[in-house]
């Protein structure tokens, strides 16, 4: 079963089907996903600024960064398998 978006019917009744569901769905999707990537990429330079202010002392906060680092740099790989 194909489920399709419906945007108009000509004079005859003729349905005219724009793109199946499914590419809507990537489209918007990939749309979103774009914007996610660009947030975590900005968050990512915010945050190895930050490492490298602080990257020659030997602290709780430089270990805390480090570890958003890293979990940002998943979130990112992550979001770029979806591409």
């Amino acid at each position: 079963m194909v489920i399709c978006l419906v945007n108009e019917v000509n004079s005859f009744g003729d349905k005219i089907i724009l793109s199946s569901k499914s590419e809507f769905t990537s489209e918007f999707a990939r749309g979103y996903f774009e914007a996610e990537l660009i947030e975590k990429e900005t968050q990512l330079n915010e945050y190895l600024n930050a490492y490298n202010a602080i990257r020659e002392n030997d602290s709780f906060n430089r270990q805390y960064i480090e570890t958003l680092i890293f979990l940002l740099k998943s979130e990112i790989k992550r979001i770029q398998k979806m591409f």
